[in-house]
């Protein structure tokens, strides 16, 4: 009689290993989603940082009519960024052309720039990005 309790109280060895099974299993699906999800963040704060610098050029740009000369340092446009801030390693703009480089870290390499390039189109300017963050997918 006791020994009949005792089987039907917990698990067995077999359902513990397929509940283990089975968490492994799920967890192994879902880490590159996490970690795709991580550097596509990584990335909204990067492009964040560069939106002060895309208003500028656009006034740059309203005041010239040309994106030639719309540089970092000119007024309205901010100085380049050369020394780490938070995740931008550096931010460079030379004639409206804004292209960050960012910090090395969850993934994302040094060399993943992300460029920004003005266009003017229909009344209105569009940016058009590329880079090495753009071909891996992490930035739009």
């Amino acid at each position: 009689m006791r020994q009949k309790r005792a089987m039907l109280l917990g698990f067995s060895f077999v359902e513990l290993l397929i509940t283990l099974g089975l968490i492994l299993g799920m967890a192994l699906l879902t880490y590159p989603f996490y970690v795709n999800y991580v550097r596509h963040m990584y990335f909204a704060e990067i492009i964040e940082a560069s939106v002060p610098f895309k208003t500028a050029v656009a006034d740059c740009y309203n005041s010239t009519k040309t994106f030639k000369g719309c540089d970092a340092g000119k007024k309205p446009i901010p100085q380049n960024i050369m020394k780490a801030q938070g995740h931008v390693a550096s931010l460079v703009v030379k004639d409206g052309v804004i292209t960050i480089r960012p910090v090395a870290d969850k993934g994302v390499l040094c060399g993943d720039d992300l460029v920004f390039t003005p266009s003017y189109l229909n009344k209105a300017i569009v940016w058009i990005a590329s880079g090495e963050a753009v071909k891996k997918s992490y930035a739009p």
